[in-house]
């Protein structure tokens, strides 16, 4: 729909060389850490420099897999696959050290038999924007001004903490060390 001009913009789409040949992009609206899955007689992986020398699973075709080839795997052999439940079998049974993800798996897929340890990646950030096609800069004007306005007002903080708040941890702003200001 996007491509055949019925929609004038597409929401949560990571930036990516693939897509600036045909899209513009908005400011970043959201931003989510990465996420490991591994196994609990391991050592956790909380940085990408954890990731050296180690086989790290990703599923095929996210924003996970493709930061990381971007970045060169951050030191590991990215390891594809098509499923949750692929992945999750092979850092289970030692094939991959780490499942690498941007959203917390189901419930399913992390208790019952697996018994993995979550962790945030602390450098793995991935921004999310909305994209219009290539050259609609009118659309991608009011898009960045309507952002503005939602950051300006405490919208967006109302939004995120409703919604990405109880999934992502947040950032410490200003504003959150007022009240303490007089102790500090």
């Amino acid at each position: 729909e996007f491509e055949a001009g019925r929609l004038d913009a597409l929401a949560n789409v990571a930036r990516n060389a693939d897509r600036v040949a045909g899209m513009d992009f908005s400011v970043a609206n959201a931003s989510v850490h990465g996420l490991v899955y591994t196994r609990r007689d391991r050592p956790p992986i909380r940085t990408t420099a954890d990731f050296a020398g180690k086989t790290i699973a990703a599923l095929a075709g996210t924003t996970a897999l493709s930061n990381a080839l971007a970045h060169g795997g951050w030191g590991a052999t990215m390891q594809p696959f098509p499923h949750p439940q692929a992945a999750m079998d092979a850092v289970q049974n030692g094939t991959c050290d780490a499942l690498l993800l941007t959203y917390a798996l189901e419930h399913k897929y992390t208790t019952n038999s697996y018994n993995l340890r979550r962790e945030f990646v602390d450098d793995i950030l991935h921004h999310f924007r909305f994209a219009v096609r290539k050259g609609d800069a009118a659309t991608l004007v009011r898009i960045n001004d309507a952002l503005a306005t939602l950051l300006r007002n405490g919208t967006f903080d109302r939004l995120y903490d409703r919604w990405i708040g109880p999934i992502e941890p947040h950032p410490i702003r200003l504003a959150d060390l007022r009240p303490y200001a007089i102790y500090i």
